[in-house]
């Protein structure tokens, strides 16, 4: 194919039959780098008390109410079905003795009376019906022991600060810490905050963990070690015997984030690894430490204060990308997770030999262009959900040559573009019926409702919809239900790299954590950061890559792109242009144009391989394929086999669209 002229990725949103609209209401926001990220989710839905055991997930959405100002490394409790915000740092970088009572079902940050002492660092708990709040660190790190609206009532053995608090009955136990030199192994517990016995010793003194109480086991989880690197280890603390030990590690290590028990499973969320912060969320399980991977946060954040109200979790505040500190409040709802292998009606599964399906954390999606379908697969290989059926089509309508899906914000649409059909179809999920189409299928044009090779064409949460038009080297946005261009960037037939007013042929239009958009152009092989209204920020041209596809951003200032070409490659790149990490095989295992790639959860690499008829998991670590659905080099349209496939995503709470519903603003 000549360049631009082509097919291209996939990013496609899809639910299991009978799992749709649930998978739906899961979906989760991705990281956002401002101070006050927008408020784009709904409230997050207070969990059925009937709910029925199992693994579950968390859906993560930003709440509708904000802090009356930035806060940061602040003591959260919850107190009589309140929230209430002890001290912290402000975003002036100074520490307060503020203290805030909130209703968090009507978002009333309300002041009550001061803490004594201005600390943040700190950890508190609820003893006798008083908040206590244990240490911290104002200009240098304490041992106060002071009472919300009261006075100082004590001093702990030592100062101490970054340290953590769970309670256990009428105990509070005190965890890890900093005591101005050293960082502490000594457990402390206290039933009045006045006297205190040590009562278990960490395996190894560590500050900045996430702490939280499940029955009358304290888990340590993650925390910052004395070479000031982040650990993955999960410590169990039996509050009986005082026994500590080593009970498993997180999938990738961790400091700065937060811990709650929510329907009786445990969580961590959010945190920093040391050099960037993260949007994760993991279900640990308490017998054996295994990790798995439970959902994503509307955007990454550490330092946030963590409590449960209701049976609601909340992360409070904290610190985003860029280091700002936040005003925004997450909520956290408990969803039962669908089971991976066990989709009613789903039938035997087909991978690849020696395929991994735990590194998915959940079903996957792609365009499957030369079938003309859309296909939706358990990560055991089972077919759970496409589209079309014999029957889904209305008399005149067509469905061909699909190469990118990808789910509306809510989950409950598919977008779908056929690049060489010329035409962008919306598809609703639940009905298998297409409820709008841009484009006239099978004709070409630049025109009113015509497009020539449109490609990523995304749903905006307001119904909005974003498509690169190819070869008509423009990125046009068309009013929901509309038929007429509502914006434009770029001009029909002059096709070079000078943003907003000219685009080299654009084959992806991606959003990014902060609200902007990612622009891939095919000319001269652009990576171009373009603000909503056609600022540019940035351009740079993706390392060694000669045909770059689809880029789009896996952290701060961290972007991956594929190389379309053969042999194909897959890299990780900064906006200098600096190369971070390069996936090239060579012989038998060489990518033979590749068109989309997206980072799992866990670290990993998905992408499809659009020559070899086949989708395929990469651990970057050892750039070897840990998972594989469709059989290299064969074609094919029975179960395991796959034609052309163009593009891939992950379903709710995982796709693309949802993880960043909380940041997405029309180009």
């Amino acid at each position: 194919m000549i360049r631009g002229m082509r097919p291209r990725h996939l990013a496609l949103p899809a639910l299991s039959l009978a799992a749709a609209l649930t998978l739906a209401a899961c979906t989760a926001g991705s990281p956002a780098n401002a101070s006050s990220p927008s408020p784009g989710r709904r409230p997050g839905v207070r969990p059925s008390p009937t709910r029925p055991a199992g693994p579950l997930v968390l859906d993560a959405a930003q709440a509708s109410w904000r802090l009356p100002s930035p806060l940061q490394r602040e003591v959260v409790l919850a107190v009589g079905g309140r929230l209430q915000i002890l001290g912290g740092l402000t975003g002036a970088g100074v520490s307060t003795t503020a203290v805030l009572n909130v209703d968090p079902a009507r978002g009333d940050p309300t002041p009550g009376p001061a803490l004594p002492r201005g600390v943040h660092d700190a950890a508190g708990a609820l003893l006798g019906g008083k908040t206590i709040v244990f240490g911290g660190g104002g200009t240098s790190s304490v041992a106060i022991v002071q009472q919300a609206g009261g006075e100082v009532i004590g001093a702990l053995p030592m100062v101490r600060s970054d340290l953590a608090a769970a309670t256990v009955g009428n105990t509070a136990y005190l965890v890890g810490g900093y005591d101005g030199t050293a960082l502490r192994r000594e457990v402390l517990a206290t039933s009045d905050g006045k006297s205190f016995r040590q009562v278990a010793t960490l395996p190894q003194g560590v500050r900045y963990p996430a702490v939280a109480a499940l029955g009358g086991t304290i888990y340590v989880i993650g925390g910052e070690l004395a070479s000031g690197t982040s650990t993955p280890d999960i410590v169990a603390l039996d509050t009986a015997t005082g026994q500590a030990r080593l009970l498993g590690q997180l999938l990738q290590p961790v400091s700065h984030a937060s811990a709650v028990v929510l329907d009786g499973q445990l969580f961590v969320a959010g945190g920093t690894n040391g050099q960037q912060r993260t949007d994760q969320i993991w279900r640990i399980d308490p017998s054996t430490g295994t990790t798995t991977s439970a959902g994503l946060l509307p955007y990454a954040v550490a330092d946030a204060g963590a409590a449960v109200v209701g049976g609601q979790g909340y992360l409070v505040g904290g610190t985003g990308n860029g280091d700002a500190t936040l005003d925004t409040v997450i909520t956290l709802t408990a969803q039962v997770a669908p089971p991976v292998a066990s989709y009613t009606g789903a039938g035997p599964g087909k991978l690849a030999p020696g395929s991994d399906p735990s590194v998915l954390p959940g079903p996957l999606l792609i365009a499957n262009e030369d079938n003309n379908q859309v296909i939706e697969i358990s990560p055991t290989g089972q077919v759970l959900w496409q589209f079309p059926r014999p029957g889904d089509l209305a008399t005149g309508q067509t469905f061909k040559k699909p190469d990118d899906a990808f789910l509306s914000p809510d989950g409950r649409q598919i977008i779908a573009t056929q690049e060489q059909d010329f035409a962008v179809t919306l598809i609703d999920v639940a009905t298998h019926r297409i409820v709008w189409q841009y484009g006239q299928p099978g004709v070409h044009g630049s025109g009113p409702n015509r497009l020539w090779n449109p490609d990523d064409a995304m749903v905006m949460p307001n119904g909005d919809v974003v498509i690169s038009d190819i070869i008509n080297c423009r990125i046009i946005v068309v009013a929901k239900g509309e038929h007429t261009v509502a914006r434009s960037y770029g001009r029909v037939g002059s096709c070079y790299h000078n943003p907003p007013l000219r685009l080299g042929s654009p084959n992806g239009a991606f959003p990014l954590q902060d609200g902007n958009w990612l622009v891939t152009e095919i000319n001269r092989d652009w990576v171009s950061e373009i603000a909503p209204g056609g600022t540019v920020l940035w351009s740079t041209h993706p390392p060694g890559v000669a045909y770059p596809s689809d880029t789009n951003e896996i952290g701060p200032n961290r972007y991956l792109t594929v190389d379309y070409s053969f042999p194909g490659q897959v890299v990780i790149f900064d906006r200098s242009g600096r190369t971070i990490w390069r996936y090239r095989p060579t012989g038998a295992a060489a990518l033979n144009h590749p068109s989309l790639a997206e980072e799992l959860p866990n670290g990993d690499v998905m992408l499809n391989d659009d020559a070899n008829h086949r989708v395929i998991v990469v651990d970057p670590r050892t750039n070897q394929v840990v998972w594989q659905y469709g059989v290299t080099g064969r074609p094919g349209s029975a179960l395991g086999l796959l034609n052309n496939p163009d593009g891939v995503d992950l379903a709710p709470p995982y796709s693309l669209l949802g993880r960043h519903a909380a940041t997405l603003r029309p180009l």
